[in-house]
């Protein structure tokens, strides 16, 4: 009987580790490059899936990254947006905020 307790809690916490590996595994690959409001460039690689990130865009923004990066105009992903699809470009895009999704 304890050596099937012990497979049993060897297997059980063998599965939640698995699921908890690849439940926060999710980002996207590649590099979001973008032009700042004073004329710098900056990156974000490999961003984490549906995390928004705070950002500075003014100008030419390109996402290389493998996932759709929405480019919201305000703080905290709020605002109107622009969806620009992996390997879009745009040069003249602002924004405050960018999410990446799948």
């Amino acid at each position: 009987m304890r050596r099937l307790c012990t497979t049993l809690g060897t297997l059980a916490a063998g599965a939640l580790l698995a699921v908890g590996l690849t439940g926060s595994a999710y980002a996207a690959t590649g590099t979001f490059d973008f032009t700042t409001s004073e004329g710098t460039e900056e990156a974000i690689q490999n961003p984490q899936d549906n995390i928004c990130y705070g950002v500075d865009i003014s100008g030419r923004t390109v996402n290389g990254t493998n996932r759709d990066a929405i480019v919201f105009s305000g703080e905290r992903c709020r605002g109107s947006h622009v969806v620009l699809t992996p390997g879009q470009e745009d040069s003249q895009l602002r924004g405050q905020s960018v999410r990446f999704i799948r």
